[in-house]
């Protein structure tokens, strides 16, 4: 089953709420969302917490019909704590949701189980001053994590891209994980689920 996973830093220049268009939120939620982010206490994890869940699904939606395009609204958030559902017309996800004071990282799923995933960044760096791109980064956090999962040096695996999507590979041959990667700001987040789960 395909898994989808987004990070989202939340002390990056454009997620400030002085910077967010003022018809952002009514473009990108739903009524029933914009009702907990108008109940909320924390708007500014909220908001970013709902767009994660979205995004975490529509990539994991993706690898299922790649004719799929992200309108926001399309993804129904249905919040319960930490975890999430996410309806949309080609399919339900499940979404668990980490949070802390500098990033939310979500992750999507079919299979009922949490996918497994790393988070990793430099809280102290600014969005633009790593030697290495964003890019690089989620790719070699892929390839460390799915490395120690696998016991196989990071170094000797590498990460494609097929239309997009994200993909393992160990001599030439695709490792049986399914994989998503995302980047935002200071912060890189992996996610990975056993293909066939």
């Amino acid at each position: 089953m395909p898994v989808g996973n987004d990070v989202v830093d939340l002390g990056h220049p454009l997620c400030q709420p002085d910077a967010i268009h003022p018809r952002f939120d009514s473009r990108a939620f739903t009524t029933s969302e914009l009702a907990l982010l108008r109940a909320s206490t924390r708007a500014h994890r909220m908001r970013w917490s709902l767009w994660a869940a979205k995004e975490s699904a529509f990539k994991a939606c993706r690898k299922l019909d790649p004719r799929v395009r992200f309108l926001p609204r399309d993804f129904a958030v249905h919040l319960s704590g930490e975890r999430a559902e996410v309806v949309h017309r080609s399919g339900r996800f499940d979404v668990w949701l980490d949070q802390t004071d500098r990033w939310v990282h979500a992750l999507a799923s079919q299979t009922g189980d949490k996918p497994g995933s790393r988070v990793g960044g430099d809280p102290s760096a600014l969005p633009d001053a790593a030697e290495e791109t964003s890019s690089e980064r989620v790719r070699k956090l892929a390839r460390s994590a799915l490395g120690a999962l696998l016991n196989i040096a990071p170094d000797e695996l590498r990460i494609v891209s097929e239309d997009r999507i994200p993909r393992a590979q160990w001599r030439g041959e695709p490792v049986p994980f399914d994989l998503s990667l995302s980047h935002d700001g200071r912060f890189a987040a992996c996610a990975w689920e056993p293909v066939g789960a």
